[in-house]
């Protein structure tokens, strides 16, 4: 019998369907199973979730922190301590960043961001193949992509936006102006 089996004897009908949706999180192996069971309580009243989390000892680590999830994925040192201050200091946004597309391919995993800000010219892959990736995974259909680049021609923007890039910002930037705009993505005042 399983964990989520053994909970749900004695219980409620409500409870059940709580330990039912719960059933990735108590039962599953890894980030990626406590991610699939939030992402199916989407719809339950957070206090209540927490709450039914607490009694029934299920691990909260994965529970989000308030803010959206921003990966930064850039060669360029200075551009990734420049987004990461940044955009820390605005308070609305926890960040994570990756140098390679290979990096990004890891963190998406692990951090399953709200947001990738990604530069076109990576060291190992370009832009494209990664909007292209990330839009082939149905598990990140609500991820937001803005490409950065100061290389790519209208020809390469529209492949990148063809690809699944939601919006394409070109270097110089206004920080302000990426910042506003991930806002504006993410429906965040």
């Amino acid at each position: 019998m399983t964990k989520a089996r053994a909970l749900a004897a004695g219980t409620s009908n409500r409870e059940k369907g709580h330990i039912a949706m719960l059933g990735h999180l108590i039962d599953g192996d890894g980030p990626s199973a406590y991610a699939a069971a939030l992402d199916h309580l989407a719809a339950y009243p957070r206090d209540a979730l927490i709450a039914f989390m607490k009694s029934n000892q299920i691990p909260m680590e994965q529970l989000e922190s308030g803010k959206k999830r921003v990966l930064v994925v850039d060669d360029d040192e200075a551009i990734v301590e420049m987004f990461t201050e940044l955009l820390e200091r605005d308070g609305r946004f926890e960040v994570r960043t990756a140098a390679t597309g290979y990096d990004a391919g890891i963190l998406t995993e692990q951090f399953r961001p709200d947001v990738l800000l990604l530069d076109f010219k990576l060291p190992d892959v370009n832009g494209t193949v990664v909007c292209r990736t990330i839009r082939a995974n149905p598990n990140y259909k609500y991820m937001q992509i803005i490409m950065i680049s100061g290389v790519a021609d209208p020809d390469e923007v529209a492949e990148l936006r063809a690809a699944g890039a939601d919006d394409f910002i070109r270097k110089p930037f206004d920080i302000k102006v990426v910042i506003q705009r991930i806002a504006e993505l993410l429906k965040v005042a």
